[in-house]
């Protein structure tokens, strides 16, 4: 959401959402949307739980349909 910041994490090593988007893709998610599916509750009950803050990640790519990411 526009109104909230996105958060690193010093014991991840990275970004919270990319942290939890590579977890996605290592698991075999294979399209943005279901790379995003799987990352943005994952960020969003972390973020709530270790920073205290809120991180809401929003997806629109205005695309009919799955975007393959990985083959």
């Amino acid at each position: 959401r526009a109104n909230e910041g996105s958060w690193p994490s010093r014991e991840l090593g990275s970004g919270v959402f990319s942290y939890f988007a590579i977890m996605a893709i290592r698991a075999g998610y294979k399209t943005a949307e279901d790379i995003f599916n799987f990352a943005a509750p994952r960020t969003t009950t972390y973020v709530a739980s270790m920073v205290k803050k809120p991180q809401h990640p929003v997806f629109y790519d205005g695309y009919p349909g799955d975007i393959p990411v990985v083959e």
